[in-house]
């Protein structure tokens, strides 16, 4: 049975006999045929395609329809390998003409960069260590995604605990509150759902009951 991915080949691989060899379009598909051992040069390709609309040249109306349709790949994608390219122009131009085999970042990490930096998502403490590891080519992708999920925790974690501070600094106020104001009984008779309220607030406050108690925390915004 064909599979998906080798009907897409088959389409470029017809293509490649019918366009000129040497021009712009036949490179893109040589490129695009071959993107997961070489995307740099089709996320470049690309940029040029999109910046100088050169499908129209080639019977496309917009981009979408020419990477879905000619070269096999959705928007989204073309869209990742596109920031990742101007992301590695910015951050590591020497990447682009080194020519003594250095081995590109999978662009979806590029990517991941890229969008956690322009949203500011997280402070540069813990931003800048996996920018360089993702750049050097010391951290996957797989490990790229596995530290985000540890990052995002962490700050859950944190807010977590200061929301627990603020409410129990809240609830000692009004215990304190509510004890100088004995004397009134009507007051007084919430004494014991406060105390109780303060003592599990305090407890909620420990490492262990904050991981039992923790959401579980869904996806990081930038995933």
């Amino acid at each position: 049975m064909t599979t998906a991915r080798s009907r897409a080949e088959q389409h470029i691989e017809k293509l490649l006999q019918q366009v000129e060899p040497g021009s712009t379009r036949h490179h893109l598909l040589s490129r695009a045929r071959s993107f997961k051992a070489s995307w740099i040069e089709l996320g470049e390709l690309l940029c040029q395609v999109r910046h100088e609309q050169l499908y129209r040249q080639w019977g496309y109306t917009d981009f979408a329809s020419y990477c879905r349709e000619e070269i096999r790949i959705r928007q989204q994608t073309a869209d990742k390998l596109t920031q990742a390219y101007h992301y590695l122009e910015r951050e590591a131009p020497q990447a682009l003409t080194d020519d003594l085999g250095y081995c590109p970042p999978d662009f979806r990490s590029l990517h991941l960069l890229q969008q956690i930096e322009a949203e500011g998502q997280l402070p540069a403490v813990d931003f800048e260590p996996l920018r360089q590891s993702v750049l050097t080519g010391q951290l996957s992708h797989p490990g790229l995604s596995r530290q985000l999920r540890e990052l995002n925790r962490r700050q859950e974690n944190l807010a977590r605990q200061q929301d627990l501070k603020a409410a129990l600094q809240a609830a000692r106020r009004l215990q304190n509150s509510l004890q100088r104001l004995g004397n009134c009984s009507q007051l007084s008779s919430h004494l014991p759902l406060i105390d109780s309220l303060v003592a599990e607030l305090q407890q909620l406050q420990t490492p262990d009951t904050l991981s039992t108690c923790d959401s579980g925390g869904g996806a990081p915004p930038w995933e």
